[in-house]
């Protein structure tokens, strides 16, 4: 009676896990989920979100990075230079289930047979955005890639 019930918490534990979406926190290791950034020249800075969401999610998650790195260099806005939206398919750690069947039957000689299913419960993997930002002081410029990273933080901050 136990393994039913057993099976039943695990699967539950499994898919809940699966809809997790992205957090926005650092990553913990390179290639982990989470924000990373990395100053390319003094006011260049590469801004790289990687989590399991929609892609809206990751790429909005990266704009409010953008936009912390701006202020915390004392800056008032930014431009985006390059921007990327992946898939990494293979980044994703794949979860499934087996569920076996099997007998045996004491003080007598017995065949067993046993059977195997995966089910899949990974989803496609990690959305992975990508920005090259250049920072910038004043008045923000008229160029429609520019963000003024007080307003970024204002829509795109913690909810």
């Amino acid at each position: 009676m136990k393994s039913p019930v057993l099976a039943s918490i695990l699967l539950a534990l499994a898919l809940a896990a699966c809809a997790t979406p992205a957090a926005y926190a650092p990553a913990a290791r390179a290639g982990g989920a989470g924000f990373s950034e990395m100053r390319i020249e003094t006011d260049r800075f590469r801004v790289t979100f990687r989590g399991a969401g929609a892609g809206d999610v990751v790429e909005n998650f990266a704009l409010r990075r953008a936009a912390e790195i701006t202020l915390a260099e004392r800056r008032d806005w930014f431009i985006v230079d390059a921007r990327s939206l992946d898939r990494e398919a293979s980044a994703a750690p794949r979860t499934s289930i087996s569920i076996g069947a099997g007998g045996f039957s004491g003080g007598r000689t017995s065949v067993g047979a046993g059977a195997s299913v995966g089910i899949p419960l990974g989803g496609a993997g990690w959305a992975v955005a990508r920005l090259d930002i250049r920072l910038g002081a004043g008045p923000k410029p008229a160029d429609p890639q520019a963000y003024d990273a007080r307003m970024v933080l204002a829509n795109l901050g913690p909810r």
